[in-house]
């Protein structure tokens, strides 16, 4: 949508701009130069006093004594533009060619006229004017359509702008760095206002750039259209032709290579790699990082038929085997079915094989709202927003014959309801909601590893000998590590 608002934007302005050079063609536009170093007669007098009037008005804080010293001082001159005889706007400048540059004044268009393109067409009649007063070329308008000769050493357009003048000095073909360096100690230094520089080229007519620019557009369109066929409209294939993805019409003529077509591969194989570390770094993975060995579990391989682990996954990308998010995720899920087909929901691999099917579950999730766009983060903000939800003790994934079941309590994060209006015993009931939570949370966790203790010992002895070598692993079966990731690091 940006992209169409500007290109409409500059379109607007190319028209404006040939609007104003076919006006200047016909006569409805005209320019003079005015000077009192050339002349003193009652017509350029007047000229001056109508230009001051345009300049007292759009510089409000400048003297009247300053701008009427400035544009009548003889080491000046002043380009004017009037519409049908009427002075619209000019520019008040000092050349010093011996030292190959311009000082720009002042710069003024009057406020009826702003905004239609004048005071850049007076800026780039003041650049063909510099390049034929520099070899005493006698000034004639209308032949500033053509091009002069050439000279050697470039000229500069000096100006100090303020902070409100900067973008239109820039979109000119300003500049605040400063390379030129004979401007000092021949312009005087303005208090607030930022010096800026202009290289006016010799190989570019700029009452002309217009029509600069559609040629280079033209040229580089048809140099581009001999080396590709993208402007070439083409019939959509039968499937039953296609065999690769080279038998797509138009494909190879579009001189496209195979790093150009691996670039999507390339994104998902760093997706891959980001989960496949973040997997790797829990504490619960242990027992899924490597293949089941089969001298220790003999009977392993003869009810899994289809092992896999995390290994064997990073093996495969690194291979290049996943060309989809989906059959990586299907691998993934496949070491957690076979956990959960051959162990018993009580062992510590059912236990480990939760957290770490959760952890998997949630990069997934932010992977594919990355991946999906904006689409799937408002579809999960909508699931979210249907009812605030109420506080729930955080799972500690204990067996389910001493489970101990939550208790739920009014969210202490009031952010979820701000937009609803609480009443006074609803907010005391809150508060207690909330100080009976502290206290559960303070109190409650050493009971409840009790409690499990307690009942770890009462079912031991009715665990097999196997569940038994396995428990005898894992020290520290409750230290769950909820890290926090971001999926944005691998983008």
């Amino acid at each position: 949508m940006e992209d169409a608002e500007t290109l409409s934007d500059t379109n607007k302005k190319e028209l404006r701009e040939k609007d104003l050079i076919a006006m200047f063609k016909m006569g409805k536009i005209r320019f003079k130069l005015v000077s009192t170093g050339k002349s003193w007669d009652t017509d350029t007098k007047e000229s001056l006093l109508g230009y001051k009037m345009i300049l007292q008005k759009q510089l409000p804080r400048m003297p009247k004594e300053y701008i009427i010293k400035q544009i009548f001082n003889e080491k000046h001159s002043n380009i004017l533009c009037s519409i049908d005889e009427n002075i619209v706007g000019g520019v008040c400048y000092r050349p010093f060619y011996e030292q190959s540059f311009v000082e720009l004044v002042f710069l003024a268009i009057d406020s009826s006229v702003q905004v239609n393109g004048h005071g850049s067409m007076i800026i780039d009649m003041l650049k063909e004017h510099c390049k034929r007063e520099i070899q005493n070329i006698e000034v004639d308008f209308l032949d500033y359509l053509s091009y002069p000769k050439r000279l050697i050493h470039p000229v500069y357009l000096m100006a100090y702008a303020d902070n409100y003048a900067i973008g239109f000095f820039k979109k000119q073909g300003f500049s605040t760095e400063i390379y030129f360096k004979n401007w000092r100690g021949y312009i005087k230094d303005y208090e607030g206002g930022t010096l800026m520089q202009c290289k006016v080229l010799w190989e570019i007519n700029y009452l002309n750039k217009i029509e600069i620019v559609e040629k280079k557009r033209m040229e580089f369109i048809n140099k581009i259209s001999q080396l590709s066929s993208f402007n070439i409209l083409r019939d959509p294939p039968s499937f039953a032709d296609v065999k690769t993805v080279w038998d797509i019409p138009g494909l190879k003529e579009a001189k496209l290579t195979e790093e150009m077509l691996n670039q999507t591969t390339k994104k998902l194989k760093n997706v891959f790699r980001y989960i496949i570390s973040d997997i790797r770094t829990d504490t619960h993975a242990w027992p899924f990082l490597q293949p089941v060995n089969e001298k220790e579990v003999p009977d392993y391989y003869q009810i899994i038929k289809a092992p896999m682990d995390i290994s064997r996954i990073e093996q495969n990308v690194e291979d290049d085997k996943y060309d989809s998010l989906e059959a990586f995720e299907r691998d993934f899920v496949q070491i957690f079915k076979n956990c959960y087909i051959y162990n018993a929901p009580s062992t510590t691999y059912c236990k480990c094989a939760h957290v770490l099917e959760k952890r998997f579950k949630d990069r997934m999730k932010e992977v594919k709202k990355t991946l999906n766009g904006d689409r799937g983060a408002r579809k999960d903000k909508d699931e979210r927003e249907v009812l605030p939800k109420l506080y729930t003790q955080p799972e500690h994934f204990v067996p389910e014959e001493y489970a101990i079941p939550p208790i739920s309590l009014p969210n202490s994060d009031f952010g979820v309801l701000k937009d609803t209006v609480l009443s006074s015993v609803q907010l005391e009931t809150h508060g207690k909601a909330y100080e009976q939570l502290k206290k559960e949370k303070k109190n409650g966790s050493k009971q409840d590893i009790k409690n499990v203790q307690v009942q770890e010992n009462a079912t031991k002895k009715n665990r097999n000998r196997h569940n038994d070598d396995e428990d005898d692993r894992n020290d520290n079966l409750f230290d769950i590590n909820f890290e926090n990731h971001h999926s944005e690091d691998f983008f």
